[in-house]
C-alpha cells in the first residue's frame, strides 16, 4: 500500500509513494486501499498543518474529505490517487499544502510521443498569452492570446485546471497553472491529438 509523508513544518507538502515496489506505477490498488490511504492523508493532513481551516471552513473540509471518499467506487493506479488527493488536498487552498504534480509520470508520457499543449503561456487576470510557441504553426507569435480552447472559454480551463494546483490567492494559483497548462492539461484530458484553439492577434511580440 502507498504511504503518504508529511513535512511537519510551518507547511505540509505531501508526496504518493511505494516503497520496496518497483512496479509502483502499474499496480493497481483497491478502492478499499484508496479510501483507506485517503483516511490516513487525512489524519495526517490534520496534524501536520498548522492551521488547516485558516481558508476553509472545518465544516467544508470535512464535506470535501467525504466527497473524495465516497467517489473512489473504481480501482486506481499510482497515477489516478495522486490526481485525485490532490483534488482534495487543494481545496484546503495553502500553496504549501499540496501533493507535487505527478512529474515523472509526465514525462514518461512525453519520452514514450504523447502529445501535449505546444505552447508556454503567460496568464494575466484572467487573460492567457502566448508566450513561447511550440507547434510550429509560425502564424501563431508570441503575445497571441488564446480565447477559447475546445470550444470552451479560456475562463473555464483556467477554473479547470486551478482545481489541481494548491495556492492561497487567485493570482497564485494562475502562476502554478501558466508553469504547469500543458501537464494539467493532461491531467484532465489525456492524450489529445489536436487542439481546437482561438486566437486573438496581439499589440506586441519578443
Amino acid at each position: 500500500m502507498p504511504r503518504f509523508w508529511l513535512a511537519k513544518a510551518a507547511c505540509a507538502i505531501l508526496a504518493v509513494s511505494a516503497p520496496g515496489d518497483a512496479r509502483a506505477e502499474d499496480r493497481i490498488y483497491s478502492p478499499d486501499e484508496v479510501r483507506a490511504d485517503l483516511d490516513a492523508l487525512y489524519a495526517s493532513l490534520r496534524a501536520a498543518q498548522f492551521d488547516p481551516y485558516e481558508r476553509l471552513p472545518a465544516q467544508s473540509l470535512e464535506r470535501a474529505f467525504r466527497q473524495a471518499r465516497t467517489s473512489i467506487a473504481r480501482p486506481m493506479t499510482r497515477l489516478q490517487m495522486q490526481v485525485h488527493f490532490q483534488l482534495f488536498v487543494a481545496k484546503i487552498g495553502i500553496a504549501h499544502t499540496r501533493i507535487e504534480f505527478p512529474a515523472a509520470a509526465y514525462r514518461g508520457f512525453e519520452d514514450a510521443g504523447g502529445r501535449t499543449f505546444p505552447f508556454e503561456v503567460r496568464i494575466e487576470k484572467d487573460r492567457v498569452f502566448v508566450l513561447r510557441n511550440r507547434s510550429g504553426l509560425p502564424a501563431i507569435r508570441p503575445a497571441d492570446e488564446i480565447v477559447s480552447l475546445n470550444d470552451r472559454p479560456i475562463r473555464h480551463w483556467l477554473a479547470r485546471l486551478a482545481r489541481h494546483v494548491s495556492g492561497d490567492t487567485r493570482d497564485l494559483r494562475h502562476g502554478l497553472v501558466e508553469y504547469r497548462m500543458a501537464g494539467l492539461l493532461w491531467l484532465e484530458l489525456g492524450q489529445v491529438d489536436q487542439f481546437d484553439i482561438v486566437f486573438r492577434r496581439g499589440s506586441k511580440t519578443d
